[in-house]
């Protein structure tokens, strides 16, 4: 059984009109007991679906360094790679990807599908942020809870604030919490915006935790130094994402025997 988890939830809620984008600061309160979705076909493991965003003819986000272009499809990929081995190094833990180079570029949909179809807890995709080099800091996509049948809102909150807090302690790049996005175009069944995400709004449809982690700004020097810039930063980073998953799953590492 897992504890009673105390999720420290925003105060502070930041509209975007035209996209419809919240941002939830991590202050404030709210505690719910025995916050859990577990698959019970998994017998005791905790199984986690990793998702490298883009890939294929989709690069994604692109950041210059040094004269050097950097390129977010590449580097999420080997961020995933060295996310799953820190995974693995705990008991109990199966890890997929839903894909494994840079040639593939599975639909958003097809991504979650994979993370339900293996009986995974949760499916994380694996981002970097881009702006206009200036800004800067670690977010988590979940959804808003508007429609919710699975529960899954508290699941994804407590897990995103888990990762976020050790990328900042961790890597150093600091957090600006958990968006939240409304969809213009499509709505839930119940009549209300869908989220606006796509790993988001088809892990609610299909009944699983789906979250986005956007690391930091691929085109911010500084955070580019703090956790990009090199093999070792991004090995950094990956293990700052699993110990945000461990903390929240209660994961132990494995011992020899």
């Amino acid at each position: 059984m897992r504890k009673t988890l105390l999720i420290i939830i925003a105060a502070a809620v930041v509209l975007c009109a035209a996209a419809g984008i919240y941002l939830a600061l991590s202050e404030g309160g709210a505690e719910r007991d025995e916050i859990s979705l577990r698959d019970p076909a998994n017998d005791g493991w905790t199984v986690i679906t990793l998702d490298p965003g883009h890939g294929g003819k989709s690069p994604g986000g692109v950041g210059v360094h040094g004269g050097e272009e950097y390129v977010e499809r590449d580097l999420v990929m080997r961020l995933a790679l060295y996310l799953k081995a820190e995974l693995e190094k705990y008991d109990h833990v199966k890890v997929y990807l839903t894909r494994e180079d840079n040639s593939e570029n599975p639909e958003l949909w097809d991504r979650v599908k994979m993370g339900k179809e293996n009986g995974s807890d949760v499916v994380i995709s694996l981002h970097l942020n881009g702006g206009n080099g200036e800004r800067h800091g670690a977010s988590v996509l979940v959804t808003h809870g508007k429609y919710d049948p699975k529960d899954l809102k508290p699941v994804e909150d407590a897990l995103a604030l888990s990762i976020l807090a050790e990328i900042e302690t961790q890597v150093g790049v600091s957090s600006n919490g958990l968006y939240l996005a409304d969809s213009k175009m499509v709505t839930y069944p119940n009549g209300e915006p869908a989220d606006y995400y796509g790993i988001v709004r088809s892990g609610i449809n299909l009944g699983i935790p789906a979250i986005l982690v956007e690391h930091c700004y691929l085109d911010n020097e500084e955070d580019f130094k703090l956790a990009l810039s090199t093999d070792e930063k991004l090995m950094t980073l990956a293990k700052a994402d699993a110990d945000g998953v461990a903390k929240y799953y209660e994961l132990e590492l494995k011992t020899d025997e």
